[in-house]
């Protein structure tokens, strides 16, 4: 009688070969009865045996499987490799293959045993839906599929992989987590060769063990990422502390707290090389730098950065928002020259230094490989640009308070060498004493290194030297040697504007003969202010410094106020010079009187 078989690609049952026995010749039956229990009994045994060496090596291949697990948490592929071993062992098969979803939508062959398995290396992974995996784990359960080529409901991916190898039966056994399907082994046989009970049992508990196995690997990258994160933020949070001391000790020293910023950064986000660009008017330059050549630090320097697409910082400055380029090769608008070679990279990272919404400032970073920054890697670059912009504020503050206390310094000391100016004007009436005095104060209050007064000679209509300070005697000699007058060039200036000249760089003026004694003492920059009287100028205050420049418009300022303190000083000499030639002259006139007088009486 023909016996019917199962329909094909449904949940297996597996069921005990009938088992006939030739026909004998008939014996005495006390005989018969006694060899045929006999033989009962021996075919008993057997199986029990049989059975009993098949659970134990199934006992034997498990326990393999658990120690492979034991010894290998962090990789599961060892496992899926003692399975197949066991599996090839055990089964009287063609092919073993284990299979995973790891939701990628694809299927992927992880490990395999038997013919042209290379060749079914090579063609996976595939897409999910073109392959047995949906009916093996939708149907959450073994599937068995006893004539692949023939038979009904079996998986056209299946039926084409016949028709190249030749016929085979497929059983395919799900690999469930929590019921939800991550991969399926699947052990191919002849055509129409059943699996007993214990095969699939075993072929169940392998699965369920290659299950622990990626679990196990799952959690214990899970551990090992949260110890890589807690490991990153105490990284952070320790650069983040160094910075903020640096930036309290630092609180004069701006360039300190930028590089401190750039070396940190890379340190944290893998990335060989660091700048910080500030703005500069309408681009940003190079700032603070860390990991670049000298030639890329050349060519930065060099290269002030227009907001525009050509660039990371530029694009930072037209967008005010974070900017990242994986890789600048692929980048259609990317064109800052030879930038990427210099600084050897590929992939670029941009955040703005933000304060009150106007971009201040970028902090890049970049890579050699084609690589994306992590979303821990640009909110810490983010963190770090907040910082930078506390640092240059703070930077900025302190210079102002700087600058607002040494501008209240010096305009203390120009008070008190005004008032000592004027104390000398008012309690003395000696000309040389008081014009010593302005013109020491002069120099020191101004910051530079010499100064002189002249004084006009309305007779000889020219400018003599009347006091000097911090020249050597050589070159007061030699100057007191120069005489000149109203229509020298700059003194002609000086007077037709009634305002101080500058010269910023003596060697540029026209050459004249207290020019090149100058020069040759030594002074490059010169600042001369009339002493004017009413209408009338009645001399010149003049400074000398040895760094060329121009001086800035308190010290001019300065000079003009000192200038006419001199000139009161020249004119109040000049008017008890003339009380006093009033008086000699009243003296005079009454000893005349006095003698006339003594003289009519003598001949009266």
């Amino acid at each position: 009688m023909k016996q019917r078989s199962r329909a094909a690609g449904q949940p297996v049952k597996a069921r005990r070969a009938r088992t006939v026995t030739p026909k004998r010749r008939k014996a005495p039956k006390a005989a018969l009865g006694r060899g045929s229990a006999i033989a009962n009994l021996q075919e008993q045994l057997d199986r029990r045996t049989r059975e009993r060496d098949e659970a134990l090596e199934h006992q034997t291949a498990t326990s393999e499987v658990l120690q492979v697990i034991g010894s290998s948490m962090a990789d599961a592929k060892p496992v899926f490799e003692r399975i197949v071993d066991s599996i090839e062992r055990l089964f009287a098969c063609r092919q073993i293959a284990i299979f995973l979803t790891p939701g990628d939508g694809l299927l992927h062959m992880v490990a395999g045993r038997g013919i042209k398995m290379e060749s079914l290396f090579a063609v996976y992974p595939l897409p999910i839906e073109q392959t047995a995996a949906p009916a093996v784990l939708g149907a959450r359960q073994q599937v068995y599929y006893p004539d692949v080529l023939n038979g009904a409901n079996v998986p056209q991916s299946l039926r084409r992989a016949a028709q190249v190898i030749g016929n085979f039966s497929d059983v395919l056994t799900p690999m469930l987590w929590e019921r939800r399907g991550v991969g399926m082994i699947a052990v191919t046989r002849e055509a129409n060769t059943p699996y007993n009970s214990n095969e699939l049992s075993l072929l169940r508990t392998f699965a369920d063990q290659a299950v622990i196995a990626i679990e196990n690997v799952r959690l214990f990258e899970a551990e090992q990422q949260r110890a890589r994160e807690l490991s990153e933020s105490l990284e952070q949070q320790t650069a983040t502390a160094d910075v903020l001391k640096v930036i309290s000790r630092s609180t004069f020293d701006l360039d300190a707290v930028l590089t401190t910023l750039t070396e940190s950064a890379r340190a944290l986000c893998g990335a060989p090389s660091a700048v910080v660009w500030l703005r500069d008017g309408d681009v940003m330059r190079l700032r603070a730098e860390s990991g670049c050549t000298p030639e890329f630090v050349d060519f930065l320097a060099t290269h002030p950065v227009r907001a525009g697409r050509e660039s990371f910082t530029g694009r930072v400055m037209l967008t005010g928002e974070v900017v990242h380029s994986p890789d600048v090769q692929a980048d259609p608008d990317y064109n800052f020259g030879p930038a990427p070679k210099l600084g050897n990279f590929r992939a670029g990272l941009g955040v703005p230094l933000l304060r009150e919404g106007r971009v201040e400032g970028v902090f890049t970073l970049s890579r050699p490989e084609p690589d994306a920054f992590s979303p821990r890697q640009i909110e810490l670059i983010k963190a770090f640009a907040d910082q930078a912009v506390i640092a240059i504020e703070n930077a900025r503050l302190l210079t102002e308070l700087r600058q607002r206390t040494d501008e209240l310094g010096r305009s203390v000391g120009e008070l008190q060498a005004l008032g000592e100016v004027s104390q000398a004007v008012n309690s003395t009436l000696d000309l040389e004493t008081v014009l010593s005095t302005i013109v020491a104060k002069t120099v020191q209050i101004s910051g530079t290194e010499a100064g002189a007064i002249y004084a006009f000679d309305n007779t000889q209509r020219e400018f003599h030297l009347r006091a000097t300070y911090g020249m050597d005697q050589e070159l007061i000699d030699a100057l007191a040697n120069q005489r000149f007058g109203r229509d020298e060039p700059n003194i002609a200036q000086a007077l037709a504007q009634l305002e101080p000249i500058q010269i910023a760089d003596l060697r540029e003026e026209a050459p004249n003969a207290i020019n090149e004694i100058t020069l040759r003492a030594g002074y490059r920059a010169r600042l001369a202010a009339p002493l004017i009287r009413g209408e009338d100028v009645v001399g010149l205050l003049v400074v000398r410094r040895r760094t060329p420049g121009a001086f800035p418009q308190n010290i001019v300022d300065l000079i003009k106020t000192f200038a006419a303190q001199s000139a009161v000083a020249i004119e109040n000499a000049h008017l008890f010079q003339n009380v006093e030639a009033s008086l000699e002259n009243l003296r005079t006139a009454q000893d005349r009187l006095a003698r006339r007088r003594s003289s009519r009486r003598s001949v009266s």
